[in-house]
């Protein structure tokens, strides 16, 4: 992580501090955060000057110019939500339980009619794959809510993958 040069965070719907380990990182050029509901900032976060652009515009950081309304800021989404309560997975807290293996009952699929006549080949369309149940797009958009280390480290493996190839 100490190679890191670039973080974008914005548009996360994050909430609670900007972590000071983050802004200490000695490569680090930009570092956006932007958009999300950060109520506090680590002094290494806040300072000016220097190489590193910090953008964390539209926040809820007291003092703090082009940031949200208070009435943003006290809405339901600047609350933080805990995904292990809700069982939406992806916390770092959260103990794994084992996963159950349940026995799928064995079928063996019938065998095609021999064919009556000589024609053309036909062929099969498979049907769509089916959409997302309610609850699996509940888990996708609370995905998005994870905490700022868990998109950090994300984002370095993502990136990691990306620059192996």
């Amino acid at each position: 992580m100490r190679s890191l040069e670039q973080l974008n965070v914005a548009h996360n719907r994050l909430t609670g501090e900007v972590p000071a380990n983050i802004c200490q990182l000695p490569r680090l050029q930009n570092f956006t955060y932007s958009y999300n509901y950060f109520t506090r900032e680590a002094p290494q976060c806040s300072r000016f000057g220097g190489a590193t652009v910090y953008d964390g515009r539209e926040n809820c950081i007291p003092n703090k110019s082009d940031q949200r309304s208070a009435r943003e800021c006290s809405s339901d989404a600047a609350k933080p939500f805990d995904c292990s309560k809700s069982k939406c997975g992806g916390s770092a807290t959260r103990s794994r339980s084992k996963p159950t293996h349940r026995p799928r009952p064995s079928t063996r699929p019938s065998p095609p009619p021999p064919p009556t006549s000589k024609s053309s080949p036909t062929f099969r369309s498979h049907p769509p794959p089916p959409k997302p149940s309610p609850t699996m797009q509940h888990r996708r958009h609370h995905l998005l809510t994870k905490s700022l280390p868990y998109l950090v480290f994300r984002h370095l493996h993502l990136r990691h993958q990306l620059m192996s190839k």
